[in-house]
C-alpha cells in the first residue's frame, strides 16, 4: 500500500473540521451542567451535591471522547471525509486505539509545537511518542474491522484520567 504526503493547508482544514466537530460532541455532554450553573443561582434547582458531581462525569465522558476521536481504524469524522488515516510506522496498519488516544493526548501542546517548530504540522510530538503518523491513504475496498473492545476501553481509561485529573483540580 503506498501514501501520499499531506499538504500542510489540508492537514490544517481537517484538524479544524475535526476540533469543530468534537467540541460541539463536548459540548453537548456539557449542556445540562451549563443549564444547571445558569438555573441554581435563580433558586430554582434544588440538587443534591450528588447531582452536581454527576453532571460533571458527564462533561468529563464528553471530553474523553475528544481525546478518542481517532479510535474507530485510526480516523475521525474530518480524517474519514478527507481520506488520511492513522497508521502504525511499523505495521503501515491502522494505528491501535490506544496509539490514537495517547497521540490525541498531546494536542494539548500542539500550540506551543507550532511556535517552536513548524516542522512539526508533518509530525507532532504525539506521533513521534507513539510510533504513528498521519497519512493520506487510498480508499479501500474493504474496511478494516473497527476493534470495538479496545475502543471502549480507551474511552474508559480516558474518562479515568479525565475524571481523575477534575477531581485533583477540584
Amino acid at each position: 500500500m503506498t501514501y501520499r504526503s499531506i499538504p500542510t493547508s489540508l492537514r490544517l482544514k481537517a484538524m479544524l473540521v475535526d476540533h469543530f466537530c468534537m467540541t460541539c460532541i463536548s459540548l453537548f455532554f456539557a449542556i445540562p451542567l451549563i443549564v444547571y450553573l445558569v438555573i441554581d443561582p435563580l433558586g430554582y434547582a434544588h440538587f443534591e451535591l450528588a447531582t452536581y458531581h454527576n453532571l460533571y462525569y458527564l462533561l468529563v465522558f464528553g471530553l474523553s471522547l475528544y481525546f478518542c476521536k481517532d479510535s474507530l481504524n485510526g480516523q475521525s469524522y474530518a480524517k474519514r471525509k478527507y481520506d488520511f488515516q492513522v497508521i502504525d510506522r511499523i505495521t503501515g496498519q491502522p494505528a491501535s486505539p490506544l496509539k490514537c488516544l495517547v497521540r490525541n493526548i498531546f494536542c494539548l501542546v500542539w500550540p506551543v509545537e507550532v511556535l517552536v517548530s513548524p516542522e512539526t504540522m508533518h509530525k507532532r510530538i504525539g506521533d513521534k511518542i507513539t510510533g504513528t503518523e498521519l497519512v493520506k491513504s487510498p480508499r479501500l475496498s474493504e474496511v478494516p474491522k473497527v476493534k470495538y473492545g479496545q475502543v471502549a476501553l480507551c474511552v474508559c481509561i480516558s474518562f479515568a484520567v479525565h475524571a481523575g485529573v477534575f477531581f485533583l483540580i477540584f
